[in-house]
Parts: C-alpha cells; structure tokens; sequence
C-alpha cells in the first residue's frame, strides 16, 4: 500500500472501536503530523486514541461528554520531543500520570488546559522550553502536585501565564514554588490566592517587561500594593484589577495621573464593595 503523509488529522465523535479500525488504517502512514485534533461526547472513546499510534506536534483533545471530564487513559504515546502544543478540555489525565509526564514533556511550547483538573508543580521542573501556560479550571477544588517541594527555577521562554481557578500551592501559608521568568509578557491570574502566586513570580526577581497584567477577585489572602509593586513596570500597556481592596486607591489614583505605567493603554480597576 502506498504511504501518504498527513499534515492534521481531525477527528469528532468517533466511538472507541472506530478510533481502533483507525488505527489499522494508519499504521501505513508515518506517524509524524503536526495537530491531531479530537472532539467527543463520548469521554470513554479518548482511552482509545493512543491505538493511532501518532506523534503529533501539536495534540488537541475536547471532550464535551456532559457525564464526566475525567479522563482515565494514558496520554504518554504521544508524548516524547516531537510534541510542542498541548490543549486538554475537560480531558484531564489522572493526577499520577501528570506526575509521570514531566520528562516526557520537555519540549513543549505551550501547555493549555480547562475543565476539572490537576496539574503537578514538579512538571516545571522538566519543561524549561514552555512559552505559554494557560490552566482554566472550573472551580478551586483542585490544587496543584507538590511532588517537588519546595521548587525555585527558571521558565526563561514563558511569556504567557493565565490561571483561573487555580490555587498556588502552599506549605505554613506561603508558596512552595519560585518561579523566574524574565521573558513573561502576560500575566492574567483569576484565582483567590492571586496574592500568594505574585509572590512566586516575584521571590527570585520579577519579571520586567510584562505588558498584560490582570488580577482578577482575589479573595483569599488580602492582596496589598507590596505584592504588586515589582509588576508595575514601564511596559505594561493593560493593566487591570478587579474585586480588590479599597486600601488600593492610591494606585489607582498614581496611574490616572500618570505618575506610574506611562505606557498604559486599558485600565480597569474594580473594587469589591463597590
């Protein structure tokens, strides 16, 4: 049979017996694409995905399965220094398999991941070359691994940090992690312990050229302007704080006269007894 290359595969709603008739199909076809994407309602079928046998650099799983986001397959076929984006939507891994996959995830580039889930702390450790984190989850419940504690380290390619429901690992109530990450461009944090990862970006040295900053209701430990003075750099161009304290009125009020971000663009600041 003669062999073609694919450049995607795009795959919906496929049952886990088709993914494996598939799989078949494929075996003819060198397993190097550049995205496999898949979209379900049927959660179990994801478990079967591996049986394609393809090494995807950029690897994108949806599942819209409305009785569960949780996802007990093992993801690792995929895995290894071809794959550089990964993108999971209510398709977390079990937590002991994150812990497995920092090695094996030392080239990526970009990490995104929504839904209900966990990622482990010590996976930083290994993937140096990420760019891009963006963890998106549906509620705090869930906090991050802390195999490696405590962890101080650079991510010198991050430029994007995103977090929304995600609370900062802690131990006696401050950080375990410490993270630089001189290259960081965006920083968004909608997490009430926002306070708490400032601290994590800021305990080695801050970064100093960020040009996006949010932080939005941080309603854990109080966020004071101590935690945010080593972000108000020169460069940012948005910056926005909402649900905060009152007692942040004199930023508020050095930014609008100018004194402060030159730069800014978009400014939103909210209080939470407004």
């Amino acid at each position: 049979m003669a062999k073609c290359h694919f450049e995607a595969i795009k795959l919906y709603n496929l049952f886990a017996n088709d993914l494996l008739r598939l799989g078949k199909i494929l075996r003819y076809t060198p397993p190097t694409v550049k995205t496999l994407y898949y979209e379900t309602t049927e959660c179990a079928s994801i478990i079967a995905l591996a049986s394609l046998k393809l090494k995807p650099e950029s690897l994108i799983i949806r599942n819209e399965d409305p009785q569960t986001d949780r996802l007990y397959g093992d993801l690792t076929p995929f895995f290894g220094p071809t794959l550089r984006t990964l993108s999971l939507h209510r398709s977390t891994p079990r937590i002991r398999g994150l812990e497995q996959y920092g090695r094996l995830l030392g080239s990526l580039t970009s990490l995104s991941m929504a839904g209900s889930g966990f990622i482990q702390s010590g996976m930083l450790y290994y993937i140096t070359t990420i760019e891009e984190i963006i963890l998106d989850f549906d509620n705090e419940m869930y906090t991050l691994g802390v195999s490696h504690i405590p962890w101080a380290g650079a991510l010198p390619c991050l430029r994007i940090f995103k977090l929304r429901g995600v609370p900062c690992p802690t131990q006696s109530n401050l950080p375990v992690l410490s993270i630089h990450a001189p290259m960081l461009h965006t920083l968004h944090l909608d997490s009430t312990t926002a306070a708490l990862w400032l601290l994590t970006f800021s305990g080695l040295r801050a970064p100093t050229a960020i040009v996006d900053f949010r932080v939005d209701k941080p309603t854990g430990p109080v966020m004071s302007l101590s935690h945010l003075q080593p972000f108000l750099c020169d460069t940012i161009e948005s910056f926005a704080l909402t649900s905060v304290s009152r007692d942040l009125g004199p930023l508020l009020r050095d930014i609008q006269a100018g004194h402060i971000l030159p730069r800014q663009k978009h400014l939103e600041f909210t209080f939470h007894d407004a």
